[in-house]
């Protein structure tokens, strides 16, 4: 049984074969597609980072009262 032989043929650049016009469409296209992308990825940074320093500073002084007031009351009893 003769195997067939498969040709791989390198692809054809078609951005080559458009018209000028075109070609600057899908450039301010490919554009307008990155900025949006660094802009959403901006916003969702900046809800991340929503609960500053202070936040963080009185959820730790809160929970070392806490941690205290067990010890203490541990020590009284």
């Amino acid at each position: 049984m003769p195997r067939d032989i498969i040709e791989i043929a390198p692809e054809t650049d078609f951005r080559s074969k458009l018209p000028p016009t075109s070609k600057v469409f899908s450039e301010q296209y490919a554009a307008l597609l990155a900025e949006h992308a660094i802009q959403n990825n901006d916003q969702q940074l900046q809800r991340r980072h929503r609960y500053g320093l202070p936040s963080w500073l009185a959820l730790a002084v809160a929970t070392g009262a806490v941690v205290a007031f067990a010890f203490v009351y541990y020590l009284a009893r």
